[in-house]
């Protein structure tokens, strides 16, 4: 369960994390989706990212993940606005947007977006 922001263990997993489609390209591409599913009881993405990762290489395996632990999010109101001022594409605007509003762990680190998330966090 969520304490303020911080999260508690269940078992040996945290309970939810909040991921963009590098991460889940990358991990796919190399048949190791499940490391996820090994470090978070669920995962959230948002409607954006899985448009990002629905075709392509691995993504059987992520359609399979997202029948069970991963979890895909509807929009935030405010991605269109927040990708438009910022210059960041529309699914890591809403991955981040619903980082912050979630306040749950991001493992997927966008350079690009780090000041970005930081002037929005």
């Amino acid at each position: 369960q969520r304490t303020g922001k911080r999260l508690r263990k269940v078992g040996a997993k945290r309970y939810m994390a909040v991921v963009d489609s590098s991460v889940l390209i990358h991990l796919s591409r190399i048949n190791k989706l499940y490391l996820l599913n090994q470090f978070f009881e669920k995962v959230r993405i948002t409607q954006d990212v899985y448009d990002e990762v629905k075709e392509g290489v691995g993504a059987s395996e992520i359609e399979k993940a997202c029948e069970s632990w991963i979890l895909i999010c509807k929009p935030i109101e405010e991605v269109e606005s927040v990708s438009k001022l910022e210059g960041i594409e529309k699914a890591d605007a809403s991955v981040m947007l619903l980082a912050k509003k979630k306040g749950e762990v991001f493992p997927g680190l966008v350079v690009a977006g780090m000041t970005v998330s930081e002037t929005h966090g």
